[in-house]
């Protein structure tokens, strides 16, 4: 059905948008995070900013606010820990902080708000209470046993994502060059 499916095309338009931004993620990881939110039902601008808004706030941790601290304590997990992860494995740090939220409903959305801004905390709770579909998306992308099935899931030639995914990085680079 086509509600569990996100299609190539807006898959595309998410990274685009989120473009060199979450340079840490690499395409694959980036078209399945922001597949899964298209899954889940989420805007492809707010999937793109989301997605950003996720990297960004993670690896930038040790000089957040006051409220980000708050939230990263609630979790039980430090800004230095989280911060040196993200530069290693940013997908699987994403994860172990939506995952270490859901020990804390009631009060998940406004600890992931605290972590990933007032715009995002509600998307990032759903992220983390979907975390089997986007492990799903993340297999789907990922090695020889993969191999064709996210064409068939998202109707995407890989080697053209990559390359608009290089293009788009690019594009970024250069836009803030000439800025």
């Amino acid at each position: 059905d086509d509600n569990a499916k996100s299609k190539g095309s807006d898959i595309i338009d998410v990274l685009q948008r989120v473009g060199g931004l979450a340079s840490q993620l690499d395409y694959k990881q980036a078209a399945a995070l922001g597949s899964t939110f298209l899954t889940l039902g989420t805007p492809a601008e707010v999937a793109a900013s989301a997605t950003n808004a996720m990297v960004r706030e993670l690896s930038i941790a040790t000089v957040q606010g006051k409220n980000f601290m708050q939230g990263l304590d609630a979790l039980g997990l430090s800004a230095e820990k989280v911060q040196k992860s993200m530069s290693v494995d940013a997908m699987g740090t994403i994860i172990s902080v939506l995952e270490a939220s859901k020990k804390l409903a009631p009060d998940q959305v406004a600890n992931l708000t605290q972590i990933f801004g007032k715009e995002f905390g509600d998307d990032a709770q759903k992220l983390a209470n979907n975390l089997p579909e986007l492990r799903r998306q993340i297999e789907l992308t990922q090695g020889a046993a993969a191999k064709g099935s996210m064409n068939r899931e998202s109707d995407i030639n890989k080697a053209s994502l990559s390359a608009q995914w290089q293009l788009t990085k690019t594009g970024a680079v250069n836009a803030f060059s000439s800025a």
